[in-house]
């Protein structure tokens, strides 16, 4: 993802406003976070995507819609769609902040394929 979007930790550094999810860390904890969460989502997302094949018979994700519940910014349902071919996926978490940060920096990069959405399960 690093390569696709190189801009994408920039942008979401300078995206994140002042609201309360934000304001519980120093400037220096929010960008750690930040890298933590877009940068470990290749191997996270990896380990899911080879439950699905393991129990999908082999499969691929192309053409494939995804929902991933709980997703914080969003950034593995972002890699799912950008390295294994999901033509769509939804991401749902209770953060607004968080989504709002990561819907603007989505499109100062130009992607379209990830909807995330405010909600709870209940």
């Amino acid at each position: 993802m690093k390569q696709r979007y190189p801009d994408l930790i920039r942008f979401l550094i300078e995206d994140v406003t002042d609201g309360p999810s934000w304001t519980r860390w120093s400037p220096t904890q929010r960008e750690r976070w930040l890298y933590y969460n877009i940068y470990t989502a290749p191997w996270r997302a990896f380990e899911v995507y080879q439950l699905y094949q393991r129990y999908n018979g082999n499969k691929d994700l192309e053409g494939k819609s995804l929902l991933d519940i709980g997703c914080g910014l969003g950034s593995m349902a972002l890699y799912l769609t950008t390295e294994f071919n999901a033509c769509r996926a939804v991401g749902l978490d209770r953060d607004s902040e968080f989504l709002r940060a990561m819907s603007r920096t989505l499109r100062r990069v130009g992607f379209g394929g990830l909807g995330l959405v405010s909600g709870d399960m209940n």
